[in-house]
């Protein structure tokens, strides 16, 4: 796992590094566990790090912490050697990106402390439930089977197989149907499935509606392959009650409430703060 971590261990340190350089030399008293060229690594961030990595209950033992702290002096060597040939432009980008990384985790944190989305309420679900009623209505699901091939017909195939429909009697089971095509010469595959959306050609899903249950369908080319299908029933679904539902629903307006609680918390710190737009292309 750790070796298949190192790159992502890697990218991230040279991320955090700049954000916490600064930090590290102002409150930073823990032991040093490494120096590179003479500049430390210490406990206080290889903690940080692992943090950053694998969450704060992580509990690492003495070998993996190793291999993080040996990312960290590989991600240390290379900023050092990058930094030898960096012009003032490259290093202003970078720190200019390091501060935006910053403001991210800041951000992060402070919503992560300060935000609390409001419970999803019974009455909010039922407000979901009767405004979304397609949702949870009652619907006929069609049964079917049908005959095709896996490769498209020649057009010899194609008046064979015509010929052979035509005198069959098409009262008689799918897989009947396929044994005496089978004898005339041409293969057919048998399958059953229930009408789901996307899944079938259009035309396809459009002669199973409209056939009646128990009843076989003409013979349908479609892209050079033919289609026989037989309506084996439609069955009513009933509407899914509240009760049923509401669970899922719940799930639903989770993420709704947390965004509503993001914004009324961020929308009163924006009636608090003075800002001012001095572009007059980006003004609102």
């Amino acid at each position: 796992m750790f070796k298949h971590t190192l790159f992502f261990t890697l990218a991230t340190l040279l991320l955090l590094s700049a954000c916490t350089q600064q930090a590290d030399n102002r409150y930073d008293t823990s032991e040093t566990l490494a120096k590179v060229n003479g500049e430390a690594i210490t406990e206080y961030q290889l903690q940080v790090n692992i943090e950053s990595l694998f969450g704060s209950a992580a509990a690492l033992n003495t070998k993996q912490r190793k291999n993080i702290l040996d990312a960290m002096i590989l991600s240390r060597i290379i900023r050092q050697q990058a930094e030898i040939n960096q012009s003032d432009t490259e290093k202003a980008l970078i720190e200019q990106k390091a501060k935006i990384y910053k403001e991210k985790i800041t951000v992060n944190d402070y919503l992560k402390n300060n935000i609390r989305a409001v419970p999803v309420s019974t009455e909010m679900i039922s407000e979901y439930y009767n405004k979304h009623p397609e949702q949870f209505a009652a619907e006929e699901v069609l049964h079917y089977a049908l005959l095709t091939t896996k490769n498209r017909l020649s057009e010899e195939q194609r008046n064979k197989l015509l010929v052979i429909y035509a005198r069959l009697n098409k009262n008689l089971d799918l897989q009947t149907l396929q044994q005496r095509i089978s004898e005339a010469g041409i293969e057919l595959n048998y399958q059953k499935s229930s009408v789901r959306p996307g899944v079938l050609n259009t035309q396809i899903e459009n002669v199973i509606h409209q056939l009646q249950a128990g009843q076989t369908s003409s013979l349908i080319m479609q892209q050079g392959r033919p289609y026989i299908v037989k309506l084996l029933s439609r069955n009513q679904h009933a509407a899914k009650p509240l009760s049923v539902v509401s669970g899922d629903i719940r799930k639903k307006l989770l993420p709704v409430a947390l965004k509503t609680a993001i914004k009324q918390q961020t929308d009163k710190l924006k009636d608090n703060a003075r800002i001012e737009y001095l572009s007059a292309e980006l003004k609102p």
